[in-house]
């Protein structure tokens, strides 16, 4: 056989095999005329396995393997085929000795072969996909931790070089804030405070989604606590800001250890994206098959596009967040094996529905 067509089909002597029984069974079948049923029979039986070989050996081909794979397949089927010519003919020879006259032997002997044949192409395409799979498996692991570096990279970027330059801007505004100056400039630095904000704010998300991904691990906590907490800290940085707050003494739930971002991202949306005077209520109730968080607001609703992202797990041009708030919602009650639910408050508003299993007794 040529070097070259085994080097581009590396599997083409499995196949040769499977069509090298199948001409042993043709063969058979029209040099014994004697008993022409029973030569049938055992030339299908042949037949059956020699056309099975040579479809497992195209379904091996599928897997794209190099030679020295190809050989190694081919070992797997060769040492199969030997082993059922080596209990084919003891299981004759053991008949013989006791007497037991046996017709086409050579034909049973290389029908044994062909049915364990057939076994180790079967074991071979298992070995190549196995050995495919983990390939593939260890090309992910080290695309995940070339990713996860440049992540870090990345926060390490927005949690000291962009901080840092927020907090000389914002001191500088308010500076101006403070000097004297008309009605038109303190609008204009005013404006500049409230953008400066939102990226100090942004960086800080960025840098809690980063602190939710580093972790998929699930934690008993005390819900109850947590949306306590939250609250008084959101109340702590918008001080015209009324939320009421309804929960039992405790639900503990099993949820992400950094569960609490997205109860706080959760609340702080509700304020910040609507009117001042805004209702705002958060509630936790326990249920026996889960503990649901909701923060309801009487404001103006979230947009449509952003939900719709949310929803789907992923952004585009047309459809995305305007910021990472909702991603943090999102992230927290997905790693916490529970589910988000966006729905319209009656009559204007939005209700925030987290919802994750109980923790275990």
């Amino acid at each position: 056989m040529d070097r070259g067509v085994v080097e581009r089909r590396p599997c083409l002597p499995i196949l040769a095999l499977g069509v090298a029984y199948l001409l042993f069974a043709v063969v058979h079948v029209t040099r014994t005329p004697t008993d022409l049923f029973a030569s049938a029979v055992e030339s299908s039986l042949l037949g059956a396995f020699a056309v099975a070989i040579c479809y497992g050996s195209r379904r091996v081909a599928r897997l794209d393997l190099d030679v020295r794979e190809g050989v190694e397949a081919l070992a797997v089927v060769v040492a199969a085929a030997l082993v059922g010519v080596v209990v084919a003919a003891t299981l004759v020879a053991m008949q013989q000795v006791e007497g037991v006259d046996l017709q086409n032997v050579p034909v049973l002997v290389v029908t044994g072969s062909a049915a364990t044949g057939t076994l180790g192409v079967a074991a071979a395409e298992y070995r190549e996909r196995l050995r495919a799979e983990r390939s593939e498996l260890r090309d992910q692991t080290v695309t995940v931790a070339r990713l996860h570096r440049r992540v870090t990279v990345l926060n390490r970027v927005l949690r000291h070089n962009l901080r840092n330059e927020i907090t000389v801007i914002s001191g500088y505004t308010e500076l101006l804030c403070d000097a004297e100056a008309d009605v038109a400039k303190r609008e204009l630095v005013e404006t500049i405070d409230e953008h400066t904000r939102n990226v100090d704010r942004l960086s800080r998300q960025a840098r809690r989604l980063h602190r939710v991904w580093e972790t998929d691990e699930t934690l008993p906590v005390d819900l109850a606590d947590v949306v306590r907490e939250s609250v008084h800290d959101v109340a702590a940085a918008h001080e015209s800001a009324a939320v009421a707050v309804d929960v039992p003494e405790s639900a503990v739930a099993a949820v992400h250890p950094h569960f609490r971002f997205g109860v706080q991202e959760a609340i702080e949306n509700a304020i910040m994206h609507n009117d001042p005077g805004t209702d705002v209520a958060v509630t936790v109730e326990r249920t026996p098959d889960a503990v649901v968080v909701e923060v309801v607001d009487d404001g103006c609703g979230i947009p449509e596009d952003e939900l719709v992202a949310i929803r789907e797990g992923s952004e585009d041009a047309l459809t995305h967040c305007s910021g990472l708030g909702l991603w943090l919602q999102y992230w927290t009650v997905v790693l916490s094996d529970g589910s988000l639910a966006f729905r319209e408050n009656d009559p204007s508003g939005t209700v925030v529905e987290m919802q994750v299993p109980p923790a275990s007794a």
